[in-house]
């Protein structure tokens, strides 16, 4: 059998062992506790992260509509643009024409006047002709023969 003093060495075996043990699982209920709480601080920081790719993305699709609405109004200035470029350039050419034809005009008159004065100046010398080849006729008539 074993003695009084073989049964305290093992009393104190045990609650070295014991203690120890206690020790040990204090230590992994501790580590148990900062790993949990960590996890729950990476859930709520998933969380979170969920919560700002939401609106990150909300704003990327509002700017996207935005940014339509705004190219869809540029395209349309643009058009209005080339139409009145377009006008613009169909009222110079005009103008232009206009001007050569009023330029054509006055050349036409020019010719005109021109023929008109030669003609005029002809008509008065055949007439102060005729007049001096008939110095009694008082009217200026011009004699049939």
């Amino acid at each position: 059998m074993t003695t009084q003093l073989e049964i305290q060495q093992i009393d104190k075996v045990f609650a070295r062992e014991a203690n120890f043990e206690q020790k040990a699982i204090d230590r992994a209920l501790k580590e148990v506790k900062r790993a949990e709480k960590a996890h729950a601080k990476a859930v709520k920081e998933v969380e979170k992260a969920q919560r700002d790719a939401q609106k990150s993305a909300k704003k990327v699709q509002k700017t996207i509509k935005s940014l339509d609405k705004e190219r869809g109004k540029y395209d349309k200035v643009v058009k209005q643009e080339q139409r009145l470029e377009s006008k613009l350039k169909d009222k110079q050419d005009k103008e232009v024409r206009s001007a050569q034809e009023i330029e054509q005009m006055h050349t036409a008159l020019d010719e005109l006047l021109s023929t008109n004065y030669l003609n005029a100046k002809d008509r008065d010398n055949r007439l102060l002709e005729a007049r001096t080849d008939h110095p009694g006729d008082l009217n200026g008539a011009i004699p049939t023969h």
